[in-house]
């Protein structure tokens, strides 16, 4: 009794694991992309004993780079058409894959109007409305992003003031001219003497050498 009631839920299963309806489809390997990258879809028809797929493709946002044909004898494949007829297939029909460069920001979408299939068992084609697919862009993924720029002479964040300074009492030409005659350089020292005391300096120097001289006596007892 068991096993009946195994083989009935199992049969009950089984519709919701097959397509509902036979179609057109856009199949992308991802729905989300960052900006400027590549994504592949793929036009594939399902329908039993397809052979032929067409429509018209459109990508909003984005750019084909590259469109190739996969299981089409008869036909071709561009950035905005896809006509494609082969053998009949058993349940499905890959037709083309496409290749498309995202935007930098926002949505791309991947569409395909007028679309229309034909199978062994129809004498007419069947146009079918195709849901489009909307890649959303993360845009958080930079795209090439500028180095920043270093500053060779960057200003500091807490500029200190500079150190006041006393103001000094400007000399008058006269007062200067009269300083720098007053003073003379010693060249072993650098340090600034009187005229004064020089003069005086060589005036006993000179007295004492006259007295040694003539071999006298500096004071009288």
């Amino acid at each position: 009794m068991k096993k009946r009631y195994l083989l009935l839920t199992a049969l009950l299963l089984i519709p919701f694991s097959v397509r509902a309806a036979d179609g057109i489809v856009i199949e992308c390997d991802k729905t989300t992309a960052a900006p400027k990258s590549e994504v592949h879809c793929a036009i594939v028809g399902y329908a039993a004993g397809i052979g032929a797929v067409e429509g018209n493709v459109s990508v909003t946002n984005g750019t084909v780079t590259k469109a190739e044909k996969n299981i089409c004898d008869i036909g071709s494949v561009s950035a905005t058409e896809v006509s494609c007829a082969d053998l009949y297939q058993t349940a499905s029909m890959k037709a083309a894959t496409y290749t498309i460069k995202v935007g930098e920001s926002g949505n791309t979408t991947v569409a395909l109007t007028n679309a229309k299939y034909a199978t062994e068992n129809t004498s007419n084609d069947v146009f079918v409305n195709v849901t489009p697919v909307t890649i959303t862009i993360n845009s958080t993924t930079p795209v090439n992003p500028d180095p920043t720029p270093v500053n060779p002479d960057p200003t500091p964040s807490n500029p200190t003031e500079p150190e006041k300074q006393e103001p000094t009492t400007p000399t008058t030409p006269t007062e200067q001219n009269s300083t720098e005659k007053e003073k003379i350089k010693n060249p072993e020292t650098g340090a600034f003497l009187n005229t004064t005391l020089v003069l005086i300096a060589l005036g006993c120097a000179s007295y004492i050498a006259y007295r040694v001289a003539k071999k006298q006596k500096f004071f009288r007892l």
